[in-house]
């Protein structure tokens, strides 16, 4: 047999930090996810007295499980971090399908993301993890006060 030549260590080439992603990506329910990372935080939440509310049906998205439970729970603890001691937190979940894609939300009743502590080095990661899956995360003043957080992930045509 002719020799074939392997570079370095034989294994595939990582892709760059630019480049998303795109092996072992697969349908993951948010659903699931979101529950992972509740109970990851029950501790915290319990000791807040947090108010969670989540809408019902969020869908399935193409991603990594195990990257999007972490995402979560960096922003359920980011939400967490940004209300006050003396006021009650309050973190509602939802989602929305604008065209193209599926919109999860996350909304605080917390100080603006312009005077949170923790959130841009914590925001920072969950950009660089929801940019390797294809997706897009932000930050916005939140409709009622607070701020709200989204993750935005390309339509499975599902």
């Amino acid at each position: 047999d002719p020799a074939v030549p392997v570079a370095g260590n034989g294994a595939a080439p990582a892709p760059s930090p630019e480049e998303p992603e795109t092996s072992g990506l697969q349908p993951v329910d948010l659903r699931r996810v979101v529950g992972v990372s509740l109970d990851r935080m029950e501790s915290r939440l319990t000791e807040r007295r947090v108010r969670v509310s989540v809408e019902p049906g969020l869908p399935t998205v193409h991603g990594n499980e195990d990257k999007l439970v972490d995402v979560f729970e960096a922003l359920l603890a980011d939400a967490l971090d940004s209300v006050p001691a003396d006021r009650r937190p309050e973190i509602r979940i939802r989602w929305e399908t604008p065209p193209e894609s599926v919109r999860i939300l996350v909304q605080d009743n917390g100080d603006p993301a312009e005077n949170g502590g923790s959130r841009g080095a914590r925001f920072g990661e969950i950009e660089e993890a929801m940019e390797s899956i294809w997706g897009r995360a932000g930050l916005e003043g939140g409709p009622n006060g607070g701020t709200q957080s989204w993750l935005e992930f390309p339509a499975t045509g599902d």
